[in-house]
């Protein structure tokens, strides 16, 4: 999903009841199976303060077929006896059932999580006359567009005689294998380009593929996979699994790679007198939000579940409890990873999870900067000195 499309059910704090439902029916009785789970729910939100409004409200749609595969749940909202969020997900709930949460603000957290794991990608299954061409958005989804590259198949197949004839027809072979090739390696980065993908899977013999991927423009993490997957009756289970794999690789390299620019950006940090393009912890990162310079938020959410935060109306007025405000009035506390998700979505800003990453996000929040300060703003002070 889109992280935009929370700006709605973000952008006001107010009193939100919020539930995350596994909505897998894999049983004969899955129906009955989701209405146990939904009463159980129902009862936890009760419990934490939920009006009725909202959990009538929720019922129908927490019950209701998701339209996906198994596994998948569903995050709700609602608000004022209105559901204000209802979204898939494939990510399930740890313990089969689910999770429930009333506050100022509803618990995306489920949602972002699923977001992050959304790595897009193209397959193109190849052999020397051509390939076919599927675009993904996730694991978990259809392919959102198909194509075919149905190449010249004269000559295609290398001869086996001797002589000038001979030497002529490998080379004419050669040069019809090469421009199939080059066919495909243009709609693959078409398409590439297209849906924003980066990640290319490619499947099918050597040859074939190294021919496609010399003819690719740089700046692709490609996979390749070997075996003649597009014969009739050809297993996929290999290209699954290649699948998969570059997948999970690929979004742990995408943490690797933002707590590696973190390191990077922290170190003019010296003297406490200038920020540099790093924000190290919880008040570093609201100050810099305040001042508008967030670009990637680093979050670790079970890490920030016991703290808390204030926000105000607008996009950047997040403040520490007793801290400088940007805005006039009160604020309304909620849990501290929310109150970032919400300053980090208003604000355009990128959203990483960093789960397990103590040693680099010690306090489970940390920024990366648009831009650095000569001198700290007040936010960024305590007791009139910069924060140590």
């Amino acid at each position: 999903m889109n992280l935009d499309s929370l700006r709605t059910v973000l952008t006001e704090a107010a009193p939100t009841t919020t539930v995350w439902i596994d909505a897998g029916r894999g049983e004969e009785n899955g129906d009955h199976e989701v209405q146990l789970r939904w009463q159980d729910l129902a009862d936890r939100l009760r419990d934490a303060g939920a009006p009725d409004a909202d959990i009538e409200a929720l019922a129908a749609a927490a019950t209701a077929p998701t339209g996906r595969p198994d596994p998948s749940s569903r995050v709700l909202a609602a608000r004022n006896g209105r559901v204000v969020l209802d979204e898939v997900v494939a990510e399930t709930p740890p313990d089969g059932i689910g999770q429930v949460a009333f506050d100022q603000l509803p618990d995306v957290e489920p949602l972002v999580a699923a977001d992050r794991g959304q790595v897009g990608f193209v397959v193109a299954r190849i052999d020397r006359t051509g390939a076919d061409v599927d675009v993904f958005a996730a694991l978990d989804e259809p392919a959102e567009a198909s194509a075919r590259v149905k190449g010249r198949t004269k000559h295609i197949h290398k001869f086996g005689g001797g002589g000038w004839a001979h030497l002529r027809f490998q080379h004419n072979t050669e040069e019809a294998w090469r421009k199939n090739a080059e066919d495909v390696a243009s709609l693959v980065d078409e398409k590439a380009k297209e849906h924003g993908a980066r990640l290319l899977v490619l499947a099918g013999e050597q040859r074939s593929r190294t021919f496609v991927v010399e003819a690719l423009p740089p700046g692709y993490d490609v996979v390749e996979v070997e075996g003649d997957v597009r014969a009739a009756g050809a297993s996929e289970e290999g290209l699954d699994t290649a699948v998969e794999q570059a997948v999970v690789e690929r979004i742990s390299q995408d943490v690797q790679d933002v707590l590696g620019r973190l390191r990077a950006a922290r170190e003019p940090m010296h003297d406490g007198t200038e920020t540099g393009t790093a924000a190290v912890d919880v008040e570093r990162t609201v100050a810099a939000f305040q001042q508008g310079q967030v670009a990637v938020l680093l979050l670790d959410p079970p890490a920030l579940r016991g703290r808390r935060l204030v926000v105000g109306p607008g996009a950047h007025d997040v403040a520490l409890p007793g801290g400088p405000q940007t805005w006039q009035g009160d604020g309304v506390e909620v849990p501290a990873d929310l109150a970032l998700l919400r300053s980090a979505v208003l604000t355009d800003a990128e959203v990483q999870l960093v789960p397990d990453a103590d040693q680099d996000v010690p306090d489970g929040a940390a920024a990366l900067l648009r831009w650095g300060d000569a001198e700290p703003n007040p936010a960024a002070l305590r007791d009139g000195a910069p924060l140590p």
